[in-house]
């Protein structure tokens, strides 16, 4: 299923279905954009902009202001956080008609997204123009791209696709959402089915994994061990800060929240036994008092534990419940 021409269209019209013709400035910047979601769509999510990239700008006619705007966005879209949230928005998108969420899936999806982004933002006619219902999949936009976001919830009257109505998965067939204003929380409301279901913890989810895991013999004592220490965190995280025990009630806010803490965390944590015992209040305190040097995860290791948690969220690779809460 094709999105590009949608995607085009909608990027001329405001809120309110009102036309309204680019400024300058909107056009300096949708220019920016459509060159960063280029490299993303060719790089991935660890694009960078080289020093040929931006030769191949200004040749291209673009303003240095133009060109370092276009760096900003790239680092911005590639940072660990927001990376974690563009694959958190593909993996729950693909989970919802059916496709299976795997890592491979994600980065093609992903790179597909982008490329629709890039023909978007600069104004370019789609190489096909199927014709298929949007309004189940994209809301309506505003001139700027980042507003193109999948805001529906299950339970409302616009409903996904049957998974039997579903092709198999392509890098042509599926559409991808940004996280910008993504609702990750369903209400009790709008989605009856989750209402009554269990509290589901990340301790449950994150066992659930490490048994896996430890049973088909693909993680050694030393990534067990890693990834008890971050389900634990986490989880002390979410209940004595964000007072969440079920991840149904899990948004993107928290989400946020648990990257800054870890920004701000000292990098011994987990080396003492007692850290483990000690309230989040409490590390925050003990943390404040280190030297700036010896705070705050690298943007590596922040990746990790994402990515675990993100391999919970999934239900390793399988549909589950928390896909329609993550």
């Amino acid at each position: 299923m094709r999105i590009h021409q949608e995607v085009i269209r909608r990027a001329h019209y405001t809120l309110d279905g009102a036309y309204r013709p680019p400024s300058e400035s909107d056009a300096a910047m949708r220019l920016a954009e459509g060159w960063a979601y280029k490299l993303i769509e060719k790089e991935g999510l660890h694009a960078i902009v080289l020093p040929e990239d931006r030769e191949a700008m200004h040749v291209a006619g673009l303003s240095a202001s133009t060109i370092d705007a276009l760096g900003e966005l790239v680092e911005w879209y590639t940072s660990p956080k927001q990376a974690a949230h563009m694959r958190f928005s593909a993996a729950r998108a693909l989970s919802e008609i059916g496709a299976a969420p795997t890592n491979d899936n994600i980065d093609r999806a992903l790179s597909f997204f982008a490329r629709a982004e890039s023909e978007a933002a600069f104004r370019t006619k789609p190489q096909m123009e199927d014709e298929c219902d949007f309004e189940a999949l994209i809301e309506r936009a505003k001139g700027h791209v980042s507003s193109i976001a999948w805001t529906q919830r299950l339970g409302e009257t616009t409903q996904v696709p049957p998974v039997e109505q579903s092709p198999a998965y392509t890098a042509d067939s599926q559409v991808i959402p940004k996280t910008d204003s993504l609702r990750l929380a369903p209400t009790a409301s709008s989605c009856p089915a989750l209402a009554t279901a269990p509290c589901l913890t990340i301790s449950d989810v994150g066992e659930r994994l490490i048994n896996d895991r430890t049973q088909d013999k693909s993680w050694d004592d030393k990534m067990v061990r890693q990834a008890r220490m971050i389900v634990d965190l986490f989880d002390r995280f979410l209940t004595d800060e964000r007072r969440i025990s079920d991840l149904a009630a899990l948004s993107l806010a928290d989400i946020d929240a648990f990257d800054t803490f870890l920004r701000r965390m000292g990098k011994s944590y987990g080396k003492a036994p007692a850290d483990k015992a000690r309230s989040i209040a409490d590390l925050r305190k003990r943390w404040a008092a280190l030297p700036a040097s010896t705070v705050g995860l690298e943007g590596k290791t922040r990746n990790k534990h994402f990515s675990f948690l993100t391999s919970c969220w999934l239900g390793h690779g399988k549909p589950v419940l928390l896909s329609t809460a993550i």
